[in-house]
């Protein structure tokens, strides 16, 4: 691969993100732990407002869990900011909040795994260090014309190895963070090969296999669930919860929900209400459906807005104040439904 080439395109075409304005590991990071599984322009305003709130570790490491959780609110696959919170609690105690500059030691830190320890020793201490993440892989299979399935252990093996000969011993951080930028912009899951500065030794664009690889493996089906939320009020205020089970919504609050089959009635939704948490309840309307979807679940949430008769409260939920739930992170679901209830 003719990286020179590369790195020049690179300086010409590099997008302007706010990440690559800095070598500030601790920035560096957060940046490559929101852009994992989100679209770089959709991090910028979350990342923006991340550092204003928790401009360093040690702010991050002092912070309540709800607080780091809040912050994330939107980003989706919340564990990342959980072992966010966790990593900058242990580079406080072990390190004294300096961010280690070796592979090992990185690796040593809550939620810091292969990809993300290779890209803060690249682009945080200009390290040669390959840094592997899904649009590098794109970039490398084509290249090279690696027509093995990506997940399997002698693929990452060929991967990295074809990564690591690439990496020139000068300026090698730069030639990594242009693979990830010709990965994102140009030899996209539908390549633009005609825009590609390095189309030339691309053995799959030169077989006219670019479409075909890298080979994925089939994602597990779709599963469709269907579940009625209950808006409980009582005096001004709505019932929630914060999900304690280990799960992609824990340390999120939720309304009481229930899985069903099919749409309700009001009648059956109060009944429903008692039945699983004993709340007394006059139904008053149903909401608009909200369709949720997250990892490989689509989610139908079917709300009813009832109003509670009785003192009851069931165990492990709160009355919140209708102004005082934009302060509780919620998944973007339940978010959707308390727009509803004009809860901005």
């Amino acid at each position: 691969m003719d990286v020179d080439r590369l790195a020049a395109w690179f300086e010409i075409n590099k997008r302007a993100f706010p990440w690559r304005e800095t070598k500030d590991p601790y920035r560096i990071w957060i940046s490559e732990v929101m852009l994992q599984q989100t679209q770089a322009q959709v991090v910028i305003p979350y990342f923006d407002r991340w550092i204003e709130k928790f401009p360093t570790i040690e702010a991050l490491s002092e912070a309540e869990k709800d607080e780091v959780v809040k912050a994330w609110e939107g980003l989706g696959y919340y564990s990342r900011a959980r072992n966010l919170h966790r990593g900058a609690k242990d580079v406080v105690s072990r390190f004294g909040g300096k961010i280690p500059a070796t592979k090992e030691e990185l690796l040593s830190i809550p939620g810091i795994g292969e990809y993300t320890a290779g890209a803060i020793l690249s682009f945080a201490f200009s390290q040669r260090s390959p840094a592997i993440d899904g649009n590098v892989i794109r970039v490398i299979t084509r290249f090279f014309r690696i027509r093995e399935e990506i997940s399997i252990a002698s693929t990452k093996r060929a991967i990295l190895k074809a990564v690591e000969e690439i990496l020139p011993k000068k300026n090698s951080h730069i030639v990594s963070e242009a693979l990830i930028e010709l990965g994102a912009t140009v030899c996209k899951k539908k390549p633009s090969c005609i825009a590609c500065p390095v189309k030339k030794g691309c053995l799959a664009y030169l077989h006219g296999e670019e479409g075909e690889i890298p080979f994925i493996k089939k994602r597990a089906a779709t599963v469709f669930l269907r579940r009625a939320v209950f808006a409980v009020e009582q005096s001004g205020k709505l019932l929630i919860r914060r999900e304690v089970e280990k799960g992609i919504m824990q340390d999120l609050y939720a309304l009481p929900s229930i899985e069903i089959s099919e749409p309700i009635s009001g009648a059956v939704a109060v009944a429903l209400l008692k039945e699983k948490f004993g709340i007394d309840a006059g139904f008053q309307l149903a909401l608009p459906e909200v369709e949720h979807t997250y990892t490989r679940f689509r989610v139908t949430l079917n709300p009813v807005k009832v109003y509670a008769q009785g003192p009851e409260l069931p165990a492990g939920f709160q009355w919140v104040s209708f102004p005082d739930l934009k302060e509780f992170p919620f998944s973007s679901g339940y978010r959707r439904i308390l727009r509803l209830l004009n809860v901005k």
